[in-house]
């Protein structure tokens, strides 16, 4: 898998701070297409972290967004959804945070820095941006071109030059 190598690691390492930091300075030509690939349509993968290590980091997201345990999962705020998306990704479960991921956007699409999240917590919420990466290390290229692109739309960063190259070609040796 891409995402294992060590050019792909490379370059996810690298990919976040390029994104936030990127300048779009002079270029205006769109990605690349890819027909009939979607960020939301994709092969899942096996999970990495067991049901019990999910559980425990669920229950420390619902504790430090203020979320009753008791709320029905489908009632859940997509702050909630966000967080444990990128606590899910910080303990190496690329799979699980993406369905997290994508189900926090399905339930707010609109993302924004510094966005409040309840009382004075407010987040960079860029939950496109955060579905490129999760696919970008499941070695899902493709489908991470188009969350950069759905990214880009919503005005999560801006700069393709780099990007274009790493969505269109996969890792770069």
């Amino acid at each position: 898998m891409s995402a294992q190598s060590e050019a792909g690691t490379r370059l996810i390492n690298e990919y976040a701070a390029n994104i936030m930091t990127a300048s779009a300075a002079g270029e205006d030509e769109p990605f690349p297409d890819v027909a009939g690939v979607s960020y939301r349509d994709f092969e899942r993968q096996e999970f990495t972290l067991t049901d019990e290590s999910v559980e425990l980091i669920r229950s420390a997201v619902l504790k430090r967004c203020a979320v009753s345990a008791d709320v029905d999962k489908n009632k859940l705020p997509w702050y909630f959804h966000y967080e444990f998306g990128v606590d899910l990704m910080e303990a190496g479960d690329a799979q699980r945070a993406l369905d997290a991921f994508v189900l926090g956007a399905n339930v707010r699409e609109s993302s924004k820095r510094g966005k409040r999240m309840y009382g004075m917590w407010f987040v960079d919420y860029l939950p496109y941006y955060q579905i490129a990466l999760a696919h970008a290390k499941l070695g899902n290229w493709e489908h991470a071109q188009d969350a950069i692109r759905v990214s880009e739309q919503f005005g999560e960063f801006s700069g393709r030059s780099r990007l274009r190259q790493f969505c269109h070609t996969g890792p770069i040796d």
